[in-house]
């Protein structure tokens, strides 16, 4: 199926700095992680995503998060694809990134930042993770 629309988007493209593992976006006022002890960090479950990012202490800031869905749309571009994300941001070695969004009790939302598409996956998934905080 296929479904037309025409106008101007709604998805406002931000604007990036990035100092020491952390890009910080001017628009949404949010900070995301983005230095990796070992590449890409790739949890087992949604569960150790949602641990990962509330453990972690990156440039002495303890109040990481993992995000929503739409907070993690926020950093997808329109302009680019296979990564959709700005070049601001190290992709690495993954491309589908867990959110804090759910679908049911079993199933989360991810955005798979090759193609920009949101999916469902189980939460046992094993998926990447990048966190986040207001600035």
């Amino acid at each position: 199926m296929v479904r037309c629309v025409r106008g101007t988007s709604n998805i406002k493209e931000s604007s990036f700095s990035s100092s020491s593992g952390v890009v910080s976006d001017i628009i949404t006022k949010l900070d995301w992680q983005d230095k990796y002890i070992n590449d890409t960090i790739k949890v087992s479950t949604w569960q150790d995503a949602i641990n990962y990012c509330e453990d972690l202490t990156l440039n002495s800031y303890t109040d990481w998060r993992l995000p929503n869905i739409n907070e993690l749309t926020s950093i997808m571009s329109e302009k680019l694809s296979n990564p959709a994300i700005s070049t601001t941001f190290n992709m690495k070695n993954s491309s589908e990134y867990w959110s804090s969004s759910t679908h049911s009790k079993t199933d989360g939302w991810y955005l798979n930042f090759l193609d920009g598409y949101q999916y469902m996956a189980t939460k046992m998934s094993s998926l990447s993770v990048r966190c986040v905080r207001d600035n």
